[in-house]
């Protein structure tokens, strides 16, 4: 049974309660800054993925990096004095 309480041996000491994973001596500030550490962490994978993107993008995929053309004809009248 996973949610059954055992005797465990901490520090020396025979303690009663939920056993790994299911600790309760870690606190919520533990889990925020494990969450902030995985958010930070797929921040830096990002950035690099986009850099990436710019550095590898023009060669596979150069249709989307070209700039758009089209011809444009317009009269021009001078004046000349």
């Amino acid at each position: 049974m996973i949610f059954a309480e055992r005797p465990a041996i901490l520090n020396g000491e025979i303690t009663v309660g939920p056993q790994w994973p299911f600790e309760q001596t870690r606190g919520t500030t533990y889990m925020i800054w494990r969450i902030v550490k995985y958010l930070l962490i797929l921040l830096v994978l990002a950035a690099i993925a986009l850099a990436g993107y710019a550095v590898i993008g023009p060669v596979l995929f150069p249709a989307d990096f070209a700039a758009p053309t089209q011809t444009v004809t317009e009269q021009v009248t001078l004046e000349l004095d």
